[in-house]
């Protein structure tokens, strides 16, 4: 909730500072009336959607426990602000509003990354090769630097219609943070979703934990402290394979390290997610096809929401069984399934029920806005977000948070490195707080003013890498 209102208050301080600007140039010869007149129009139109996003936190408020950032039993909250979600406007965000609730010395390369990312989507679809591919978005990038509404726009769209293989294609970014440590590092490269969903990734890490353990010397350790690091789904990968050492009897890690780490692979909203209306790293509709893709509901050819072709794996397949056998019972429950927000809960179309206009559902939870006030809609169709949900998405191999006490129990000492501005930064703060009401050895450590993967952006950027190396 404080993120929240820290990036309200960063919004009405730049439409302050620009309308001081105003009030203090608007007769200078060098004032341009047009340019301006723009900043004031974005920065309101974000100021507007930060006012329904601030709403949606008070419903949220009033609809969990205390001290609990996810709602405990859902009672369909989180599909109601998804669909709500899924219809507003969030190009403002993107273009002249870019980064402005970030430290002032990243926003200039989230710019560039923006820039990138809509000119290579642009020409994603096309059937040049890679050398193709980036000539033509070198020659068309230039278009979305001089005109913030296009980009945003164009964003917007990217966000919402491109598959899991676009991001895993334009993301391909390589830290080299721990090699400063003087100590060997033993990287898994991993198969990735949607091709290889849970539990191949898993398998694969705990496999070459184990294989460490016994040819440590190989490696030039001697095996007598051992940690693992990861960040963002990394972080999950080392929380997962302690979590399956312990179960499995095999010589815990000493430590973990997880930066940012995703703990609730759930459709689940929560405070700081609803800040991927705005996040130019990880926007919601990225999110979700991020770990829908991982719980084996990546889209590839057809909608969002299919369960993935891929999603048994022949040799993986006696490793599922394995991490099955140590979740928690559950009552005979429908298969895991995907839940698409275009849709309404029991199948009801969108015209046959009016949530987004704030009507309240059977429980008496609704998504009304004060009067005399309506959000920004999007001009597109409503965003067919998906995320699974059902027996897989609580397997607590696939989402730690949900682990049993005893299964918490036998984790080592975890330091985890949250972003106060990430959409997953609740996913740190409950799992932090759980192990600590189970009197677990656990450090959280929250970073201001940064993105969720500054770590990414260490070498590019003089705050992260700073940030980095602490």
């Amino acid at each position: 909730y404080r993120s929240l209102v820290h990036t309200a208050c960063c919004c009405l301080a730049h439409v302050v500072h620009k309308s001081r600007y105003v009030a203090t140039h608007r007769r200078s010869i060098f004032f341009r009336s047009g340019h301006n007149a723009a900043e004031l129009e974005a920065y309101g139109a974000a100021l507007a959607q930060l006012r329904a996003l601030l709403c949606l936190a008070q419903r949220l408020l009033a609809h969990n426990r205390p001290g609990c950032l996810f709602p405990h039993e859902d009672g369909g909250i989180s599909e109601l602000v998804l669909r709500e979600y899924s219809t507003m406007h969030n190009g403002c965000f993107y273009g002249r509003c870019l980064g402005f609730q970030f430290a002032p010395s990243i926003r200039p390369f989230l710019q560039t990354i923006a820039i990138g990312l809509v000119s290579f989507g642009e020409n994603y679809k096309r059937d040049d090769m890679g050398l193709g591919v980036a000539a033509s978005s070198l020659f068309t990038s230039g278009k979305f630097a001089v005109d913030p509404e296009l980009r945003g726009a164009e964003f917007e769209r990217l966000t919402q219609n491109l598959d899991v293989h676009f991001w895993k294609s334009f993301w391909n970014l390589t830290e080299t943070q721990l090699l400063a440590l003087g100590a060997p590092v033993l990287s898994v490269d991993y198969a990735l979703a949607p091709e290889a969903p849970f539990p191949r990734a898993l398998e694969e890490c705990f496999y070459a934990y184990c294989w460490a353990l016994r040819h440590c010397r190989l490696l030039g350790s001697t095996g007598q402290r051992v940690c693992l690091a990861g960040d963002s789904a990394g972080g999950n990968l080392c929380l997962t394979v302690s979590l399956r050492a312990a179960a499995a009897g095999v010589q815990c890690p000493d430590g973990v390290v997880a930066a940012y780490p995703v703990t609730m692979v759930q459709a689940a909203v929560s405070p700081s997610r609803l800040l991927s209306l705005l996040d130019p790293l990880l926007p919601l509709g990225v999110l979700c096809q991020c770990l829908g893709a991982y719980a084996g509901f990546g889209d590839t050819s057809g909608g969002l929401g299919t369960p993935c072709p891929h999603a048994h794996v022949p040799v993986a397949e006696p490793a599922r069984k394995s991490v099955s056998e140590a979740a928690p019972a559950e009552e005979p429950r429908r298969g895991s399934r995907s839940r698409s927000w275009g849709e309404a809960p029991g199948g009801c179309k969108d015209e046959d029920k009016d949530t987004a206009t704030g009507d309240e559902d059977g429980d008496g939870t609704g998504l009304d806005y004060p009067d005399d006030f309506e959000p920004l809609r999007s001009h597109r169709p409503p965003a067919n977000f998906a995320v699974a949900s059902g027996p897989l998405a609580r397997n607590p191999y696939v989402s730690p948070l949900l682990a049993p006490d005893a299964m918490l129990q036998g984790l080592p000492p975890v330091h985890i490195v949250a972003c106060a501005l990430d959409p997953m930064l609740d996913d740190s703060v409950m799992f932090a707080r759980r192990l600590r009401e189970l009197g677990r050895p656990v450090t959280l450590r929250v970073m201001p003013d940064l993105p969720h993967g500054f770590l990414s952006l260490a070498q590019l950027c003089p705050e992260t890498r700073r940030k980095g190396v602490r």
